[in-house]
């Protein structure tokens, strides 16, 4: 499904796109055949699932899917009032700024500049259709497309021509600009500041006054913002997260800008090739290093806390999964507590429910209803990952009994402490885990 919308949703919007530029040309017909290509591929994915019955059964009502898939399961993506207010702002003025940017840019032609804003306006058009759509009048298939992912297209195109307007300015030496353009998008609080610069440029540039950002007194105090900023944002007594914070995101910054460093100060002749060469691989050898354990523990946890890997954990839980894997038939099926997608995974055992695994087809969904309700007593939000097991523990051991049995289950996982009074064969233990 993600792969499906990764494809699908770029191409929607990109479609006003295309058909703006065959409309001016006055030859429509050239859209006629790329859409139809998008159509025909995504009718691949779709149509299956429709014959099959998989989707569009009328197993459940729009209504029941928007409720069980949007704000049980996955409110983080479907219902957009659900996204915290501090996000929505950060967006919008990341959007603003770059609506603002793009006209102010001297680079970009008329053409670019009309399709830059018609893929964000689409972007804006597509969520205000997921809000009315999912949470005023419920469409299974519109929840579907999740259409809140199409955000991530929009900040790319507000990226590409910020990184226009800062390589323009940059050779009008117009610094203080370009450090602000480039600090603030990397830091979590910096887009309000960030719409201010682009109205402040926006009106110093209307103004014919831009010569008085190329003093260097702003240049070094935008600079020693930058850095106060990432320090103090989100506020901190830390000394050692503050530094944490500046080094890594220096580092970043640093890694980023060596093409310009290269062409700028080296002029990509044998010295600079030579450094290149270098630092790959010494970054990869400090990213084999880290995965392997053999580096300091901090510096390891540095790597390995960034990247996912399947790396059997050495707690009990775990201990557990595996030692029940060898101890059970293949067919085993396992009552556990909701949250435990970790257990199934080293185990390699079914499971009665598992809150993160909801599938995608309409009868599917409605049995996953069944057993959550089943499980954990209630189906109203808000349920997430963090709370589910608490419902799990507060039933009594005769009512995980009934639970099991109704679904067929030998087995039931639990702490000893949540349920003590648990009466059948313990066949493993790992610390509280039985």
């Amino acid at each position: 499904m993600i792969q499906f919308l990764v494809g699908f949703l770029p191409g929607l919007l990109l479609a006003p796109v295309l058909l703006f530029d065959c409309q001016k040309k006055r030859q429509i017909k050239e859209a006629i055949v790329p859409l139809l290509i998008l159509l025909i591929f995504a009718s691949f994915i779709y149509l299956p699932m429709v014959l099959s019955g998989n989707t569009g059964s009328g197993t459940i009502s729009d209504k029941e899917f928007v409720f069980l898939y949007g704000y049980i399961r996955q409110p983080h993506h479907i219902i957009l009032s659900a996204f915290p207010v501090q996000e929505w702002r950060s967006y919008l003025c990341l959007i603003t700024s770059g609506i603002l940017l793009i006209y102010n840019s001297d680079n970009l032609r008329k053409t670019d500049k009309i399709n830059f804003t018609i893929i964000i306006v689409t972007s804006l058009i597509a969520l205000f259709l997921g809000y009315l759509f999912v949470e005023i009048y419920p469409i299974a298939i519109i929840a579907k497309l999740q259409l809140a992912r199409t955000t991530p297209f929009a900040q790319l195109i507000v990226l590409i021509a910020m990184s226009i307007l800062v390589a323009e300015q940059y050779q009008q030496k117009n610094f203080a600009l370009c450090i602000l353009l480039l600090g603030l998008p990397i830091n979590k609080n910096g887009t309000i500041i960030l719409l201010l610069v682009a109205i402040i440029f926006s009106i110093l540039k209307a103004t014919n006054n831009l010569q008085i950002i190329r003093l260097r007194f702003l240049t070094w105090t935008a600079g020693l913002a930058i850095l106060t900023f990432i320090a103090v944002s989100p506020p901190t007594a830390s000394i050692p997260e503050i530094f944490d914070r500046v080094f890594w995101k220096l580092l970043l910054f640093s890694i980023l800008s060596l093409p310009f460093l290269g062409e700028e100060l080296l002029s990509f002749n044998r010295k600079f090739q030579v450094i290149i060469y270098s630092s790959a691989i010494l970054m990869i050898s400090f990213l084999i290093l880290g995965l392997l354990n053999i580096l300091p523990r901090n510096l390891s946890y540095f790597v390995s806390s960034r990247i996912e890997i399947n790396q059997v954990r050495n707690d009990d839980l775990s201990k557990l999964a595996l030692q029940f894997r060898d101890q059970s038939s293949k067919d085993a099926l396992i009552l556990t507590p909701p949250s435990l997608t970790r257990f199934r995974l080293y185990s390699q055992r079914s499971v009665v429910y598992n809150f993160y695994c909801s599938p995608y087809t309409d009868r599917g969904l409605e049995e996953w209803k069944n057993r959550l309700a089943a499980i954990v007593g209630t189906i109203r939000p808000p349920l997430y990952l963090g709370n589910i097991d608490s419902f799990y523990r507060k039933k009594n051991a005769s009512e995980l009994v009934k639970i099991a049995q109704k679904y067929g289950a030998g087995y039931i996982l639990t702490l000893n402490s949540w349920h003590p009074n648990l009466k059948g064969e313990i066949i493993a233990r790992q610390g509280d885990w039985v």
